[in-house]
Parts: structure tokens; sequence; C-alpha cells
């Protein structure tokens, strides 16, 4: 499940799909924050319902920018926040797979600079140190309960958003490491997944796996140090 969620923006002349969070340039703070102070959402809109919504039991947002105008004229998206390429979901994993094939007919100069995946079903506590990309969100605090709120009727249902998400985050940023003091309150872990479009070579699959292997093999040889 990504940070944020939209209903659609093109980038370019290519849709980006639901279930992934573009940020717009400049992005020169990221990833300290993941919301630059200069792109600020002045409202959040609920979509009106439709019929592929309530099949696909996902909910979206639309997010109205101060700035810059968003065009398809230009590359605007500095960073794509969407799904982990090891996510649990389907409809996560689905969403991951056109983010990335939405940049691939852009010349790569004009693609995203970066693009993270995100996981909240599956975590990404099981990356190693070295390849978890720390996403510090306590920027604004305020908006991570104004956008679970958009999950109102399954909140109120029983399935607590709004205190497991945050207590995530709190987790994430305490029990990270665990010689040092905490720098954020607020952290969330993603995968890099940059390199798959910079690079039309390489296997979305063979990519994923390296991460797990790098696990195995940490794994592996604490065992025997310690046998």
């Amino acid at each position: 499940m990504p940070l944020l969620a939209i209903a659609s923006r093109h980038f370019q002349a290519t849709l980006i799909p639901a279930c992934s969070f573009v940020i717009p340039r400049p992005i020169s703070s990221f990833p300290t924050s993941v919301i630059p102070t200069s792109v600020i959402p002045t409202s959040v809109i609920p979509p009106k319902p439709s019929l592929a919504s309530r099949i696909s039991a996902l909910s979206r947002i639309r997010m109205t920018w101060k700035s810059p105008p968003i065009t398809a004229s230009r590359n605007v998206f500095a960073t794509i926040i969407t799904g982990s390429a090891a996510a649990a979901l389907p409809t996560v994993l689905a969403a991951r797979a056109s983010a990335l094939t939405s940049t691939t007919p852009l010349p790569k100069d004009q693609r995203p600079e970066k693009i993270y995946g995100c996981e909240v079903w599956r975590k990404l506590d099981w990356l190693l140190a070295e390849d978890k990309e720390m996403l510090k969100v306590d920027n604004y605090p305020h908006l991570i309960s104004a956008l679970l709120a958009v999950f109102d009727s399954q909140i109120s249902g029983g399935k607590r958003y709004d205190l497991a998400e945050e207590g995530l985050r709190r987790a994430n940023a305490t029990y990270f490491d665990s010689h040092t003091t905490d720098d954020t309150s607020l952290l969330t872990f993603a995968m890099d997944l940059t390199p798959l479009i910079k690079d039309d070579s390489l296997s979305v699959e063979d990519f994923t796996l390296n991460f797990i292997d790098r696990l195995k093999n940490d794994v592996r040889d604490r065992i025997r140090r310690f046998q």
C-alpha cells in the first residue's frame, strides 16, 4: 500500500495508475520529507463512486496542488512512490507493474529520477539495512489522519488503519537501529526500484529476488558465526 493513492495523473502522455503517488518537481528535499514544502496539497477530494472502484474495493483520492502546474508536455515528476516489487496483494503488484511500464515509452532523460516501492501487508523489515530506503514522514503528521479518513467505513467497522499506520511508522523510527537515538518520529521503509527504469534489460523478478538472496546470505552467515 503506497503512502498516497491518486485517482490518476498524466506522466507526459502516459497515465499513472491509481495506488501510485507522484511527486512533482522540485524535489530537492526528498527523501527528508515525502511531500516537499513547495508542493503542498490544498484539498483532498473523495472520488465519485464508480462500478470499477466498487469492484476493486480500492479507495482513491485526488490531490489538488498549489504549484507547479502539471502538464503533459514535460517531465514534471521527479519521484514516483508505488507498491513494492515483493508486495503480498495482487492489486499492489499490478499498480507497481503499471507504474514501471508507464515510464518505458519515455526517453531515459525524461523518466523520473526515483521510483520507490512501499509495502504494508508484508512489510519491508526483512530488507537488509543497506537495502532499505528510509522515508521520513514526520513533516506533516496531520496528513496521516486526513488521508486515512478515506477508509472511514472500514475504520469504523473495526479495521483500525488509523492506529496501525501511525504505530507502524513510529515503530520503524525506533526499531530501525538498536544503537542510535531516533532522528525522526515517523519512518516508512521503501524498496528502491529506480534501477528498473534506468536499465530496461533488468528483470523485475531477478532484481527482487536479489534482495531475498542477500537476506538469505546474511542469515546464513550469522547462524554459522554462532554455531
